[in-house]
């Protein structure tokens, strides 16, 4: 009785961790491969509407729609169950990326904890997702999203960058990549000497791309600043 209690406890504070997590994270039968149990950010991530219809599929089932996206991290994530199963070992896998269902890119750190039986085996896999997309740098983040699109239409990664700003419906008309790239410095960068010394321009060409970025924009130029400073 004692052991079924202490079980039962452990999972109900598995569970509680889950809900209350702040980035993506689920429990998942090592046996079977089926995710048990997750949060609504672990459902977003992999373009599902609730953490029930991530419930009894296994990472191949989701690697169905997702291999576009993700690439070979379904093969990845099994290699690193098997190596749980057989260290009992937490297992640590950083600076992930992908792109999601929605567009957005997804960086994150990934810890994923050993859950054991009595019996000293492993039962089933915890995993918790750190998204640390925000604390990257526009111009890495920028980087990201034209590497990741770059089998695609420049335009496609223009708009998903600014998408993920929260920005993108505040354009009469998607900028050129280099007028992306002088919005992003004049975000950190007040002057346009500054800004044209930075990208090895002269100040004459960083000026014309403010005046299309100025034309091409909804709302004035320095409340678009504020607001991807947001």
């Amino acid at each position: 009785m004692k052991n079924k209690n202490d079980q039962f406890v452990s999972i109900n504070l598995v569970e509680d961790l889950i809900l209350t997590y702040e980035g993506s994270a689920h429990l998942k039968d090592l046996k079977s491969g089926k995710y048990l149990f997750g949060n609504m950010a672990n459902a977003r991530k992999v373009g599902l509407a609730t953490p029930e219809e991530v419930n009894g599929l296994t990472v191949w089932d989701l690697d169905q729609h997702m291999s576009k996206n993700w690439g070979n991290l379904a093969t990845e994530i099994e290699r690193f169950d098997d190596q749980i199963k057989h260290s009992q070992k937490l297992v640590i896998d950083k600076n992930r990326v992908f792109i999601t269902p929605f567009g957005d890119i997804f960086v994150h750190h990934m810890k994923k904890y050993p859950i054991i039986t009595a019996q000293k085996k492993v039962c089933s896999v915890l995993t918790l997702n750190q998204n640390i997309t925000n604390n990257i740098g526009l111009m890495q983040l920028w980087v990201m999203y034209k590497n990741l699109y770059k089998s695609q239409n420049k335009s496609n990664a223009i708009n998903g960058f600014l998408s993920y700003l929260k920005i993108d419906n505040l354009f009469y008309e998607m900028p050129t990549e280099a007028e992306l790239v002088v919005l992003i410095n004049k975000q950190v960068k007040s002057s346009v000497k500054d800004i044209a010394s930075h990208l090895y321009l002269s100040p004459r060409t960083i000026e014309t791309h403010i005046s299309r970025l100025k034309a091409k924009i909804k709302i004035d130029l320095n409340i678009l600043l504020e607001l991807i400073r947001a």
